[in-house]
């Protein structure tokens, strides 16, 4: 459900899609580490474009996508 669920968070899909999965995150623990994992990626990307230091928003980054590798 990965693409998905990028998509659910950046409000692209249609409304009864979006329902589906508003239903399906809620119970699934997967999916809601998922979509954490991503909220916090996307965050980092944020601030990386905010003027944070590069080497560490990269860190961080390669940190995070370590961490989902090992799921």
């Amino acid at each position: 459900m990965g693409h998905s669920l990028e998509r659910w968070i950046d409000g692209e899909l249609s409304e009864r899609r979006a329902r589906c999965i508003d239903e399906h995150v809620e119970g699934c623990e997967d999916c809601s580490a998922e979509v954490a994992a991503l909220l916090k990626l996307k965050a980092s990307v944020r601030r990386m474009r905010a003027g944070e230091p590069v080497a560490e928003a990269v860190g961080r980054l390669m940190a995070e996508a370590e961490r989902l590798s090992t799921q």
